[in-house]
């Protein structure tokens, strides 16, 4: 029957080209969509982890070191330092900038300190004023110029992976050069990064963890990413509907196949077996090329794509899924044919 099934497929191959191509489209999405989904959860964990830093200390309220508006005065860093328990304390701060008509996140940081890129990256760490490490998302080449808060700073490096807030770009600077462009110079810290754990702050202090920090990051995104849940989900059904709905014209257009089948001893079983093997057919090559179509498509969009190989995984997963599934909608109307049709019946 599998024969039978393929040689079905064959002479009508325009329309099984064009199914397995608007299946592709819509599996590829939903890839696109889980590697956005990946890249947004990477982010966050990976610019708290690049602090390397055991805890926060910040001013009191929700907010935490990347988003917080009440600021620290810069003398809590040496205060927070000869705490008990603390083993180092550096201090950063976050800002935000317009470049290229994008907003991209300005992070400051304590040169050879907490928060110091120590990943691979293109030039070297900026050392002095008017100097920037750049994301290499933005563009920039090692050498030219970017323009932050009105100032001036020479690309004395490039890097990837600096990214957060859903994929905006980040630059790099010495915590005194954010201050003094976004701070009109005034000693003020967004939080200290500290090494050890202090057995107590003092009033005016808050402690947080790296996952409370990841978890106040996370906090502005989970409306977003719950839209992408819910849109991929909306795609695995469409792309369901389209391989059911080819499968089930195929079934309505070989009706007298069937019953001719049925005449001649075919069992239902070895009927539904056919059926099944074209839905699988078509949602395993969908599948397939969805893959390739994620590769081709994911470079084109505006943030980073990082679909992970378990996203390709269950993709082949629910392909053959969705083709079983899919293959129902034509097995009712195979193995209701009278097999009086065979010879003419109604």
């Amino acid at each position: 029957m599998w024969l039978v099934s393929f040689r079905d497929l064959q002479w009508r191959r325009r329309r099984f080209v064009i199914a397995v191509i608007s299946a592709s489209l819509v599996f590829s999405l939903t890839l696109i969509l889980d590697g956005i989904t990946a890249h947004v959860s990477n982010e966050v964990a990976e610019v708290v982890g690049g602090f390397r830093a055991d805890g926060w200390v910040v001013a009191p309220g929700k907010a935490g070191p990347f988003t917080a508006t009440k600021l620290l005065p810069a003398s809590v860093v040496d205060d927070v330092g000869r705490l008990p328990g603390v083993d180092r304390a550096d201090p950063m701060i976050a800002a935000r900038e317009t470049v290229h008509d994008k907003w991209i996140n300005v992070l400051g940081y304590d040169i050879g300190g907490l928060g110091e890129p120590r990943g691979q990256h293109v030039g070297r760490l900026p050392r002095g004023p008017g100097e920037a490490l750049v994301d290499e998302m933005l563009g920039f080449r090692v050498g030219e110029t970017i323009v932050l808060g009105g100032n001036d700073f020479v690309v004395v490096g490039t890097a990837n992976g600096l990214s957060y807030n859903f994929g905006a770009p980040t630059v790099l600077l010495p915590i005194a050069e954010v201050q003094r462009v976004f701070l009109t110079g005034q000693a003020l810290v967004g939080a200290v990064a500290i090494k050890g754990r202090p057995a107590a702050l003092p009033s005016g202090l808050r402690f947080m963890t790296n996952a409370q920090v990841a978890a106040d990051l996370h906090l502005g995104m989970d409306d977003s990413l719950q839209t992408v849940v819910i849109l991929n989900a909306l795609l695995w059904i469409i792309a369901a509907a389209i391989i059911a709905s080819i499968v089930y014209l195929s079934a309505l257009e070989r009706v007298r196949d069937f019953a001719v089948m049925k005449a001649i001893g075919v069992s239902d079983r070895s009927i539904m077996a056919g059926l099944a093997f074209s839905s699988l057919l078509l949602a395993v090559l969908a599948g397939i090329g969805a893959t390739v179509l994620a590769f081709a498509l994911g470079p084109t969009f505006p943030m980073p794509v990082d679909t992970p190989i378990g996203s390709y995984v269950t993709l082949l997963g629910v392909s053959v899924a969705v083709g079983l599934l899919a293959s129902v909608a034509g097995l009712r109307r195979a193995v209701r044919v009278d097999p009086a049709l065979a010879f003419g019946g109604n």
